[in-house]
């Protein structure tokens, strides 16, 4: 059977090694935080120069639909000022109820 000294001498050790293992836990804790960190700025990253690709195409289908309808609308004339006073007509109608 142990002695009271040898069994506070096993409590001592026990403590000791449970202080180390929670070092250990905490230092793991803290890589595996910053490497989810890190990933999740690289996947914002991606994601935002995926926005700003979008962003841009967009720009330009716009550009290219603005530039179109001009050219229709140079083109035919007539055909604008009529689509024009229908559009004017039919706002003005639903604006009056």
């Amino acid at each position: 059977m142990a002695t009271k000294e040898e069994l506070e001498d096993q409590l001592a050790q026990t403590r000791s090694d449970m202080k180390v293992l929670a070092s250990l836990a905490s230092e793991r804790a803290t890589e595996v935080a910053i490497d989810a960190k890190d990933a999740a700025k690289e996947k914002v990253g991606a994601l935002s120069a995926e926005a700003q690709a979008m962003l841009d195409e967009a720009t330009v289908e716009a550009k290219r639909f603005a530039k179109d309808a001009e050219a229709t609308m140079k083109a035919n004339p007539l055909a604008t000022v009529g689509i024009a006073f229908g559009i004017g007509m039919l706002l003005g109608s639903v604006m009056r109820r």
